[in-house]
Order: C-alpha cells, then sequence, then structure tokens
C-alpha cells in the first residue's frame, strides 16, 4: 500500500547504502504497490541489496524479524496511518528489535522515541536517514531499545496484561460515583 512510505525507505536506502556496504534492505509483502517498488529498486543503483521476499506465512513472520537489525515503519502521515495502530512493529519488538518509525499517533502508542525505538517526521528522508544512521552506527543502542521494546510487549501487550488492565479498568468504573 502507498500509505506504508516503502518507497521513502528505498530512497532512504539510496542515502545511505553508499556509507554502509554491508547495508542490505528487505521487504517483506505485497500489494499493488509491489510492481512499481521494485521499479524503484531497479532504477536505484543498489538494486542488488534491495531483496523483496513477498507475501510470508504468518507463522515465519518473526523469522524475518529476527533476521533484522531494525525494522522501520516509514508510513505516511495520512489519516488512515494517524489512526490506525499497525501490528507488525509490535511483533518486531517482541522479537527484540528497535523499531524506527514515523512520528504519528498510531506508532507513537507502540514506539517510544529512544525508549524502544526512534521516531522520524513522517516523509522526512533525511530525518530518517539521520536516525537509521544512529542505530546503524550504534549495536550498543539497537540491543538497548530492542530489549526495552521486548519488556514492553512482554509486560502490555499480551493477553494477560490486557485482561489484568480490563480487569483495572472495570473496577475503576464499578468505583465511579454516579
Amino acid at each position: 500500500m502507498p500509505y506504508e512510505g516503502i518507497d521513502d525507505l528505498i530512497a532512504v536506502f539510496g542515502l545511505l547504502a553508499p556509507s554502509y556496504p554491508e547495508l542490505r534492505l528487505l521487504i517483506v509483502g505485497d500489494g499493488t504497490s509491489l510492481p512499481s517498488l521494485k521499479e524503484l529498486a531497479r532504477r536505484s543503483a543498489f538494486e542488488h541489496r534491495i531483496m523483496f521476499a513477498g507475501r510470508v506465512p504468518r507463522d515465519h513472520a518473526r523469522l524475518y524479524h529476527q533476521a533484522l537489525d531494525v525494522f522501520v515503519v516509514p508510513r505516511k502521515d495520512l489519516d488512515v496511518t494517524r489512526s490506525v495502530t499497525p501490528l507488525k512493529p509490535v511483533e518486531a519488538l517482541a522479537s527484540c528489535r528497535p523499531v524506527l518509525a514515523s512520528r504519528l499517533p498510531a506508532l507513537e502508542e507502540i514506539v517510544s522515541d529512544d525508549t524502544n525505538g526512534l521516531l522520524a517526521l513522517a516523509g522526512d528522508r533525511r530525518d530518517f536517514a539521520t536516525k537509521l544512521e544512529r542505530l546503524l552506527g550504534s549495536e550498543e543502542l539497537r540491543i538497548r531499545l530492542g530489549q526495552s521494546g521486548r519488556r514492553e510487549v512482554l509486560d502490555t501487550r499480551t493477553w494477560r496484561a490486557n485482561a489484568h488492565s480490563l480487569t483495572l479498568a472495570y473496577h475503576q468504573l464499578m468505583e465511579a460515583p454516579r
């Protein structure tokens, strides 16, 4: 989908690839934008370093997360991306991967800047490149953010955690003056 911002991610990759010869870009999934994204990759000077895995079975997604150093969510600033919280970044955090995401309300529900990932201005390729370069330059930062993200997901985004939160909310509602 065009709102995912993968075209921006390919452009950011093109900005960083010359300085990072080992850098690779893995794009997982398919959709109507896939042909145009492959064309963008083909026209770049780094087509051989951009891989398209296509759609993968849901039970294999965590293997792809674990293969990454950073999970990037470069969503465009649109009504839908401001209001719909995606699950994929949560899965990446659960896999102990830092997330670099667009600074949008729906993503700020998941990514806490400099706690479990980094946030960049939506659509700002230079800001994304700067933040990604910061992550690429520090394994210690990637590990710290990834571990924090995993802890947070296990503390707040499991069935048990949801049940606990709902129980507290119901108790507060029952105790509230009428």
